[in-house]
């Protein structure tokens, strides 16, 4: 069973450490379970598997793509009329966040800081299989938010904008 458990997480990761590590904790998990609760334990050893590989695919993606984010660029800046159009875009991205919905905005704030699908699903309490379609819903509901804050006239009388837009 480690054998073909072992080739199962070759195939999904490419990486023979890796695929040893996934085989062995499917193997211990396997082993960790009362007699008689897995009915069929050579499926349930390829499911778990698949599993590990995919949580260390997901989280191996997620370091990969965080690293090739470009850098941020700062909070404060260096010119005064930097620094207030940083202030006010912060301020308008909060106030948006602000008129959503509490569901809305844990969702927009979990996926942002790098939660997975899974994670998600279970601090809102909803089904894994909603979550896509929930999120897709917040951010269009965050987008208009947003977008009326931009186009509404700011204190100066003249509409707000964001520079490049």
């Amino acid at each position: 069973m480690y054998a073909s458990a072992f080739r199962r997480a070759l195939l999904l990761t490419g990486h023979r450490q890796t695929a040893e590590d996934a085989a062995q904790e499917a193997v211990t998990r396997l082993l960790g379970q009362p007699p008689g609760a897995v009915h069929n334990p050579g499926a349930w050893l390829l499911q778990v598997v698949s599993r590990v590989c995919y949580d260390w695919l997901r989280r191996r993606s997620r370091e990969v793509s965080m690293a090739e984010l470009p850098e941020r660029p700062p909070l404060q800046a260096s010119d005064p009329a930097e620094a207030v159009v940083i202030r006010d875009e912060v301020a308008r991205v909060q106030k948006a966040l602000a008129q959503l919905k509490p569901r809305d905005r844990t969702l927009l704030l979990l996926r942002h800081s790098g939660a997975s699908y899974n994670e998600i699903a279970r601090a809102l309490g909803c089904a894994r299989g909603s979550v896509g379609t929930l999120l897709v819903r917040a951010e269009r509901r965050f987008k208009r938010s947003y977008e009326a804050l931009v186009e509404a006239p700011s204190g100066s009388g003249r509409p707000a904008h964001l520079p490049g837009r």
